[in-house]
């Protein structure tokens, strides 16, 4: 959810790619969100990245990394 993908782009994008190249005609676009998850070097708690941003919600330290959340994966292409 941090990823910087703007989910309506990624869309439009898409369906303006359909109709440009023959071989995407009849594809589809699912995807999923991973969620934003950091951790404290401090005290090794993890917490949700945007409810509480880079400040750690347990001791309020600042020494924390992001675990997962900014990612963008292809999971599946399909082909006949």
């Amino acid at each position: 959810k941090v990823s910087g993908i703007e989910p309506d782009y990624l869309v439009d994008c898409w369906e303006y790619y359909k109709k440009k190249v023959p071989l995407l005609k009849y594809s589809t676009l699912d995807y999923e969100w991973i969620e934003a998850i950091t951790i404290c070097h401090n005290c090794q708690n993890t917490y949700s990245t945007i409810d509480y941003g880079r400040e750690c919600p347990y001791c309020h330290s600042g020494n924390t990394v992001l675990l997962q959340g900014n990612e963008c994966l292809i999971k599946e292409i399909e082909g006949e």
